[in-house]
């Protein structure tokens, strides 16, 4: 979820102390790693522009 300058994400299952959400300004965030491969018409629709390596 959005809000303003923040993301929302919900983890799938607790951290050690019960916690599950994790609220971050999106000026903090320096890196984000996908772990399922992505195509061209994706990222394209996403708004980037060039050509991924064949």
């Amino acid at each position: 979820m959005i809000r303003g300058q923040f993301l929302l994400l919900e983890r799938t299952s607790p951290d050690s102390l019960g916690g599950r959400f994790l609220v971050i300004p999106f000026d903090e965030i320096a890196m984000v790693k996908f772990t399922d491969p992505l195509t061209q018409p994706v990222l394209e629709a996403a708004g980037f522009v060039g050509h991924l390596s064949k």
